[in-house]
């Protein structure tokens, strides 16, 4: 500061919500379609149609950054949907 002048400051702020917002929805396309592609080489190595849905319930949680999922089935004759895969974080 300048002998008998207050002192000066500048202050440059801008809001950054919409860019934090964008990046945290890339982030989720990016992790969406890491299951898929991960999902897609395991349709491969699965043994039947309900080993295939566990390990897309599997791989949801450990890669897609959820804390469960699920599938259900609905059944024919009832017409309630049967859950028949799950996976859940803490749970093996």
């Amino acid at each position: 500061p300048r002998q008998g002048l207050p002192s000066t400051y500048v202050v440059l702020s801008r809001d950054i919500q919409a860019r934090k917002q964008a990046e945290t929805a890339l982030g989720r396309q990016i992790r969406f379609y890491k299951v898929l592609s991960r999902c897609g080489r395991g349709i491969e190595s699965a043994g039947s149609r309900l080993a295939l849905l566990q390990a897309v319930c599997q791989e949801a949680v450990s890669t897609g950054d959820l804390t469960m999922a699920w599938v259900g089935l609905v059944d024919a004759e009832t017409s309630l949907v049967k859950p028949v895969a799950m996976a859940c974080e803490g749970l093996v």
